[in-house]
């Protein structure tokens, strides 16, 4: 579908198209700013709906309106404008304006509803166009003859029509009976003949002359001329006609709503639901139209079957309808003349739609109101008034609610009535008070089904078949009722429900207007589920902040902070879980930063802060220590402990860039690689970009670099503390880019964590290593360790590769260990625990690497099948500067071996670490004390120790 919507504004604009879009999923926006454009338009004429404002620069949308329905007088325009007046509406409507709504945000939804209407309205009229045409067509082309039989049934003359009908030549002699098909049929038509000396609309079948069998309708009567007597009268082939019926009626019958053929006042076909007609279809035919339809009606009705039939057009009628069950029902008919003295009427139930018009109407009215009311007493007044007037309700009061009472505030009806909220209170006294204490809308639209007793009787003795009890709040509190009644029959439904709550709240509003201002503005400006400001908010402030900057010659500092693990934990313990850890997180930031710093939640799981009023670099990294400090601290929620990490990234003003959004930019590259390095924060610069636009390269070229032989392994030996011999080999992959040189491991490994390479990475550094290492852990007493990524555990199948790769080149799966980090495995799932049992369980060695990085609870080694611990390096090098930390890989070392595990120390570069690691009993050591990673055959003589 596509809309042209002109107008100036491009907010307007955009909130047009949003809207619209809610409601209409496949809809083209054409957006029209200038007269060439819409002269563009209107010459193509592509369009299903036209959106104009009234106010344009460049013209007005009157003339809009006039230029479009001048050349396109059947597509729909719609005024969405909020300069227009009365007599703007009134002036539009006659140039053929289909809806005219008023430019507010309470009705940008008004709108999506009148496109939804209008266009269907214009649907409608273009299918009865169709069918008009097609039914025109058929009564022009219906073949008339004439003709003069003799008493005894000769024909005597017949005019060229009825000569070329019957296939009979001029001057040649024929009787009626040899046209007959049925010798029966022919008998039945004389006799009938002769008795009555006439008839009319005879239909028979007859067979010409040439043969050819037709359906005719025949007209005959009884002439005497000079004492003779003789019959003239005129035959129409009805064949066509025959086969058009049948499919006219399967076009009526397609027709969802009535349907009714009606010649000489009288019903010769009824189509339509027992429920609108009141009885079954085929009762009504050949009834006159007094006894079928009220005797108002049935006069208009005559009226306007005459007013097609003489003019021989379409005419438009609506009209309503008392039905015994469900009140008042609206109808909209159009009447087609048919054929001779025939008419057909398609008739539509249209009470939903007048009773949301009127709806919809009532609302604005009610709105435009408020602009003027000065007092509660005067805008009670006005919304009954309206709500009956306009709204086509019968009774609309408006009851105080004082100390569980109810007092009649006002109340509108289009009659004197007895019902008061005395009476209300009396016979129906928790209905009200439910009503209050529920603070939403109470709808009862079948008054004879939903009560009984008293206050039944009362509502159908004033004929009231639906009612709804709406409260109205303020501050919270319910203060009055407003009590409706209708005499319709499910009124209170779907649509009229929403535009009532709409209502409802208007109302509400209208009474706190202020504190409405600062809600919305509060619901703008800030994050629902923290308090803080939201991304639109801070992005204003940071702008004010370095405009201010600009012009005191001072220094800003944007921080852009990442919650490292909120997707796992929202995987894990679900997104209640999730938001209650981000709040807390806000929490912490609140009370960490300084007066004047800002704060706010950019994203899910992103947090931004400007800092001003620091001097020197040193005072950002105490800011920053103090956030980090602060946010790593532990959270429990319901009995869960877990570690938060951040990341952050960092750019400063005017050192890194002088304007916002380059600002933004450059904090977003440090952010992106300190979660790539998985380090704590990262200050933009040269470098940080440059290692940036690296990981850029390295994201797009890893998946050809192992095709293209980039790859290969290194092998750092892990050393026995007892003996000092190698006990295995860690197998550790490296990237020789040709143009980039050696690529860090660490860079592309994170890298191919996020893409999914490493599934793919992994397998590859299995079958390498295997495969270079098979002879030589034939020949000697030493495994290898390679290095598992959670992802791998996911692959279905996974334990089979290993197993295929491990039998191919004949080694013993208890010379092969798998190490798998701390994190991952703590966030390991239980499908992917499962898989490690069963590596285990094969005989394969299972490790924890880099221990000690905080991922995790000591508790937690429990509950996995791990038979090594790899201490983490950055422990290891702090033993020389704190003594503290050698009690800490003390305490590490007899943990794990009373937990049956053996410990390696990653990291060890110095005699002074291998001594004491060897003192605290520690198992293996690796590093650079023994060996840096090398090629396997530069590790040979080290193999022979």
């Amino acid at each position: 579908m596509r809309v042209v919507l002109v107008d100036d504004n491009p907010d307007d604009r955009f909130l047009v198209e949003r809207e619209l879009r809610k409601t209409f999923e496949d809809i083209e926006v054409v957006h029209v700013k200038e007269s060439k454009e819409l002269r563009d338009v209107l010459e193509r004429g592509d369009f299903d709906l036209l959106i104009t404002d009234y106010q344009l620069r460049w013209t007005d949308g009157l003339s809009v309106l006039r230029k479009v329905k001048e050349k396109y007088p059947l597509k729909p325009v719609i005024m969405f404008t909020g300069t227009g007046n009365e007599e703007v509406a009134v002036e539009a409507m006659k140039s053929g304006l289909d809806d005219y709504v008023l430019k507010s945000p309470k009705h940008f939804k008004r709108l999506a509803v009148a496109a939804k209407a209008v266009l269907e309205k214009a649907q409608q009229r273009e299918e009865l166009e169709r069918i008009e045409a097609t039914y025109r067509d058929l009564f022009n082309n219906v073949p008339i003859g004439l003709f003069r039989l003799s008493r005894d049934g000769e024909i005597l003359d017949l005019n060229p029509i009825a000569r070329e009908l019957f296939g009979v030549k001029l001057g040649q002699k024929v009787s009626i009976g040899e046209l007959f098909l049925d010798r029966k049929e022919l008998f039945r038509f004389l006799r009938k003949l002769y008795q009555k000396g006439l008839i009319k609309g005879y239909e028979t079948r007859l067979r010409t002359l040439k043969g050819d069998v037709l359906w005719v309708k025949i007209n005959v009567r009884k002439i005497e001329e000079n004492g003779k007597v003789f019959y003239e009268g005129s035959v129409e082939d009805i064949t066509k006609q025959k086969l058009a019926e049948e499919k006219i009626n399967k076009v009526l019958g397609a027709y969802p709503d009535l349907v009714f053929l009606i010649k000489d006042g009288k019903f010769t076909y009824v189509k339509g639901s027992e429920d609108d007609l009141l009885t079954e279809p085929d009762k009504l035919v050949s009834k006159s139209i007094e006894r079928v339809v009220p005797p108002g009606v049935a006069i208009r009705w005559r009226e306007l079957i005459n007013e097609a039939l003489d003019t021989g057009s379409r005419v438009d009628y609506s009209y309503t309808v008392h039905h015994p069950k469900k009140g008042v029902l609206f109808y909209q008919a159009v009447i087609l003349p048919f054929s001779d003295g025939e008419v057909i009427i398609f008739s539509r139930n249209v009470t939903q739609e007048v009773s949301l018009n009127r709806m919809y109407r009532t609302l604005s009215s009610f709105n435009r109101s408020l602009l003027y009311v000065r007092s509660e007493e005067e805008m009670f007044m006005e919304m009954t008034r309206i709500l009956v007037e306009e709204g086509g309700f019968r009774l609309a009061m408006v009851c105080r609610v004082e100390d569980g009472e109810f007092r009649l505030e006002v109340a509108h009806s289009d009659r004197e009535l007895s019902l008061d909220p005395p009476i209300l209170s009396r016979v129906a006294p928790n209905l009200l008070k439910e009503t209050v204490r529920s603070r939403s809308i109470r709808a009862f639209n079948n008054v004879y089904e939903d009560f009984s007793g008293e206050l039944r009787d009362i509502l159908v003795k004033e004929g009231f078949l639906s009612c709804s009890f709406l409260p109205l709040e303020v501050e919270g509190e319910v203060f009055a009722l407003l009590v409706l009644f209708s005499d319709m029959l499910e009124f209170f439904r779907g649509e009229e429900l929403e535009l009532l709550e709409e209502l409802r709240k208007s109302a509400g509003y209208a009474l706190e207007s202020l504190r409405k201002e600062e809600r919305l503005h509060y619901l703008t400006y800030h994050d629902q589920l923290t308090g803080l400001l939201n991304r639109t908010a801070f992005m204003e402030v940071l702008r004010d902040t370095l405009e201010k900057a600009k012009r005191e010659n001072l220094s800003v500092a944007l921080l852009i902070a990442d919650v490292a693990q909120l997707r796992y934990i929202n995987e894990s313990h679900g997104h209640t879980f999730g938001d209650r850890v981000l709040v807390e997180l806000a929490d912490r930031l609140r009370d960490v930063l300084r007066t004047g710093d800002v704060l706010a939640r950019l994203g899910a799981d992103e947090f931004g802060i400007v800092l001003t009023g620091f001097k020197t670099l040193g005072d950002i990294e105490q800011v920053i220590g103090r956030i980090l400090t602060t946010c790593s601290r532990p959270i429990n929620i319901k009995g869960v402990n877990l570690t938060p990490r951040l990341n952050v990234g960092i750019a400063l003003f005017p050192d890194d860039a002088e304007e916002m959004d380059e600002l933004v930019k450059k904090a977003d590259i440090a952010l992106n690689l300190a979660k790539e390095k998985e380090r704590e924060f990262y200050l933009y610069s040269k470098e940080v970009a440059k290692q940036f636009e690296v990981g850029l390269i390295v994201r797009e070229q890893l998946p050809s670099a192992i095709e293209k032989g980039q790859l290969y392994l290194l092998y750092q030996p892990i050393v026995s503390t007892r003996d000092v011999r190698v006990r295995e080999l860690e197998a550790l992959v490296r990237w020789n880019h040709p143009e980039l040189g050696n690529i860090p491991p660490s860079l592309f490994i994170s890298v191919a964590e996020r893409t999914g390479d490493i599934v793919r990475l992994g397998e590859w550094i299995l079958r390498k290593a295997v495969r270079e290492c098979s002879e030589l852990i034939k020949r000697n007493p030493v495994g290898i360790s390679i290095n598992l990524s959670a992802k791998q555990l996911k692959e279905d199948e996974f334990l089979e590769i290993i197993e295929a790769v491990v039998s191919e080149y004949g080694i013993p799966t208890g010379r092969i260990q798998f190490e798998i980090t701390e994190r991952e495995l703590v966030e390991a799932t239980a499908e992917n625990i499962n898989i490690l049992v069963k590596l285990k369980d094969k005989g394969f060695s299972i490790a924890i690497d880099d221990f000690g990085t905080g991922y995790s609870s000591l508790s937690y080694l429990t509950k996995f099948p791990i038979d090594t611990l790899k201490i983490d390096m950055e422990i290891i090098r702090s033993m020389e500067e704190n003594l503290r930390n050698v009690d800490l890989v003390a305490a590490i070392i007899e943990m794990a071996h009373t937990l049956g595990m053996d410990v390696i120390a990653e990291g060890v570069e110095t005699e002074k670490e291998f001594q004491t690691l060897r003192l605290l009993r520690c198992d293996f050591v690796q590093g650079y004390y023994f060996s840096p990673p090398a090629k396997l055959e530069e590790l040979r003589a080290m193999l022979s120790l």
